[in-house]
């Protein structure tokens, strides 16, 4: 009978007759592989390895390896991380790794390591097979692609790959961005770009054409496309043929989003023209002369006014010449002088051949390139009738003063910003005793109001500089003589403000009213010229809009009339035009259509101030709804969303109405940053007495010191190559407004948006 000893003896015997065969078959492997390897036994001793092994192990690490050591013993770190790599591999797991190896600062080797168990021919596990595979140049090239990729995947450009038939291979996703179409809306289709743009497709199939011809040859192109969102876009790129690049084997295109370019360009252009058209059209007479006082440029406001001599000016000729020669010195110490960096300005008279005087006023400014002088720019403006006008005034201050000495009254003039008082003639002296000096003193008048006065005086002079819509301050009151007594005295001032209403100056009369008779009097006489000057503005402004109503009717017929011949002779005589000529047409045709709007626009405001107008129940919801479909076409271009809420019905004049919601919508639309989608919110609240709309939108809003100034006729806050239009708009809407005794007012906030409130009155009980 067999013992315990004797059995493990005996599979011990087996079990060496096994390796030691396995050993041979292994040494056969081994002279027939060129891979590393190494077989480790279930002690992790080493086995064998073949002489690859050994040579790439002594090449990374310097070290020999031995047959019967452990493994263990040349693992640098993480012995236990390979213990338990083994233990896997013990358990049937094959295991594979990936090892850097430091060969030098610069040089370094990546290699897989893998671990698969050693199967005896019974299938059990003796062993562990380790081979080593150096993928050194493998990771590399991986790195290589996916940075390639990479870079491909997110580059700003769209990136191509079609093949000879133009059919698309591959491309970026970045067409996304520019086109907003995504890669699977393009990759079926043959050239992205028809897809696009229709009209290009012959052109795409003739550019395929000429690419095939010239392989390896970038062929430029130029595209304007449709982006999937419906607005144009530009592109620019190279298409390159590089099918016979066994790299590529493809027709590679690289195409830029260029549209900022272009607009860039435009705005460009656009400004160059706008500045040429204020050059050419500005009121001044403007010359540019280069450092040696050579004429460069001129405008013809220049040239009309040129009463230096007798000839016409001419580029190119020196500026010198034309100045009469008993000026010649002193103009060029100025030329001079402006060349040094200064500004010179001077008023300067001609002689006329009738014997009357033109006056100039003439700026020199230099001219800077790069910080650096390089030429002169002189404004001449005509100023005569400025000149005729500060003779009028010296003439009129003239008579003020000798008014003032012939008058009894204590005449001053009050300057409310700086608080200065100056006090003209002699009824201050006459009237009251004081003489000018002593009127100097630090509130001299006030300190000799009667105390009983002076808290109604200063109230009531208080109240009415604020009210900005006041220029009369009249009060009677008790005045200190320098005798001692009092006198009661009649001040009247009159108020000058500033275009915002803020009082800056008072002049005014104060008179002795001891005579009750010759003061009534005096008041009668006012009063009187007061009504009469009252009525004289009444019919004036009735003139006015009866002027405005006939002109602007009666110029339509003519203003047709030119529009219609220039519109014969630009199709009669088109192709025998040049392009200048064909400009000069465009630019008369756009002045009559803006002028005809203008027309219309004079005469729908005229038509607004008429005081008397028919009535009528009206559902505003309806008519607002009206206004909304008048828009529509401006509304789907812009993608507006107009959104309102409840309105009322009340009494008003339909027409009127109507063109006040159009208005108001239409600059909500109009006013609007660029790419900005326009959000208009109608309202309607009401009072005890009114209906008060708002049409609030977020627009670019309005500044608050153009809050009053927008609703002024022909008050524009824009140029017109900005936003179009006549200034009438809202000048319209006020009078409208107002006719049906409501009011029309304004809130904004710049870059924000604006309000725009109005009232209608209620229908009565």
């Amino acid at each position: 009978m067999e013992t315990t000893f004797d059995l493990v003896m005996i599979n011990k015997q087996e079990s060496d007759a096994e390796l030691i065969d396995l050993q041979q078959k292994i040494e056969i492997l081994m002279r027939n592989t060129e891979e590393p390897f190494v077989l480790v036994d279930r002690q992790l001793n080493i086995v064998t390895f073949n002489e690859e092994f050994k040579y790439q192990y002594f090449k990374y690490f310097s070290v020999q390896v031995s047959k019967g050591h452990s493994i263990l013993d040349y693992a640098k770190s993480g012995k236990e991380i390979v213990k338990e790599i083994y233990k896997k591999a013990f358990e049937g797991i094959r295991t594979e790794t990936e090892l850097n190896i430091t060969v030098t600062e610069n040089l370094s080797h990546t290699v897989l390591i893998k671990y698969k168990p050693a199967l005896n021919e019974k299938g059990g596990i003796f062993g562990v097979f380790v081979s080593i595979i150096d993928i050194t140049e493998k990771k590399r090239a991986l790195e290589s692609h996916n940075r390639f990729q990479s870079l491909i995947e997110n580059a700003s450009e769209i990136i191509t790959l079609t093949d000879k038939d133009g059919k698309i291979i591959y491309l970026s996703p970045s067409v996304h961005k520019i086109t907003g179409y995504n890669v699977e809306d393009l990759t079926h289709i043959k050239n992205f770009v028809d897809k696009m743009n229709t009209d290009a497709q012959a052109d795409s199939n003739s550019l395929l054409e000429d690419v095939l011809k010239q392989p390896g040859v970038p062929i430029y192109r130029l595209v304007n496309l449709i982006h999937k969102n419906h607005y144009s876009i530009w592109l620019e790129g190279t298409i390159t043929n590089l099918l016979h690049d066994k790299n590529v084997k493809a027709i590679v295109s690289n195409f830029r989003d260029i549209t900022e370019k272009k607009a860039a360009e435009s705005k460009l252009k656009e400004s160059e023209n706008n500045l040429r058209a204020v050059f050419d059209n500005s009121t001044e007479g403007l010359i540019l002369l280069d450092k040696d006082g050579v004429i460069k440029a001129f405008n013809s406001k220049a040239d009309n006014n040129n009463l230096i001599l007798n000839k016409r000016l001419q580029v190119g000729e020196i500026l010198l010449d034309y100045i009469l020669e008993e000026r010649r010195a002193y103009f060029k110490d100025y030329l001079s002088q402006v060349l040094k960096g200064n500004t010179i300005e001077y008023d300067i008279d001609y002689k006329n051949s009738d014997g009357s005087l033109t006056w100039f006023h003439a700026t020199l400014n230099p001219v800077r390139e790069n910080n650096k002088i390089t030429g002169i720019c002189i404004a001449r403006r005509d100023i005569t009738e400025k000149k005729l006008a500060e003779e009028s005034i010296q003439i009129a201050k003239e008579r003020y003063d000798i008014v003032a000495k012939a008058t009894n009254d204590a005449i001053y003039d009050w300057n409310l910003q700086t608080d200065e008082l100056i006090r003209t003639g002699d009824g201050l002296k006459v009237l009251f005793g004081y003489d000018a000096e002593e009127a100097k003193e630090k509130n001299f008048w006030r300190n000799r109001i009667h105390p009983g006065d002076i808290e109604n005086v200063t109230k009531k002079l208080e109240h009415l500089l604020l009210k900005p819509d006041n220029f009369y301050c009249n009060q009677e009151y008790r005045f200190l003589k320098a005798d001692g007594t009092y006198a009661f005295v009649f001040d009247k001032g009159f108020i000058i403000r500033n275009s915002s209403g803020e009082a800056i100056r008072m002049i005014g009369a104060t008179q002795d009213i001891t005579h009750r008779k010759e003061t009534e009097l005096l008041l009668k006489n006012l009063n009187d010229n007061l009504e009469a000057r009252a009525k004289e503005l009444a019919d004036s402004n009735t003139e006015l809009e009866q002027f405005a109503y006939t002109a602007s009717h009666d110029l339509q017929e003519p203003l047709r009339m030119i529009t219609s011949f220039l519109n014969q002779l630009q199709l009669k005589y088109k192709d025998q035009l040049d392009d200048k000529a064909q400009q000069y047409i465009y630019f008369a045709s756009d002045g009559a259509s803006r002028l005809r709007k203008i027309i219309l626009d004079l005469l729908e405001y005229s038509l607004a101030g008429k005081k008397n107008i028919d009535l009528e129940v009206l559902d505003t919801e309806m008519l607002l709804v009206e206004s909304i479909q008048l828009l529509r076409k401006t509304i789907e271009e812009k993608n507006a969303d107009i959104q309102y809420g409840p309105m009322p019905t009340l009494p008003a004049n339909k027409s009127s109405i109507l063109q006040v919601f159009q208005n108001l919508i239409g600059n909500g639309l109009k006013y609007q940053k660029n790419g900005q989608k326009p959000v208009i919110t109608i309202n309607a609240v009401e009072t005890a007495t009114h209906w008060q709309f708002s049409f609030a939108d977020n627009g670019i809003g309005v500044e608050t010191q153009f809050f009053e100034k927008i609703f002024v006729a022909f008050h524009r806050l824009h140029n017109r190559s900005e936003y179009a239009g006549t200034g009438l708009g809202l000048a319209i809407c006020k009078k409208i407004i107002e006719n049906h005794g409501g009011k029309i007012w304004l809130e904004s906030i710049v870059g924000e948006g604006s309000i725009f409130y109005f009232t209608l009155l209620k229908p009565p009980l």
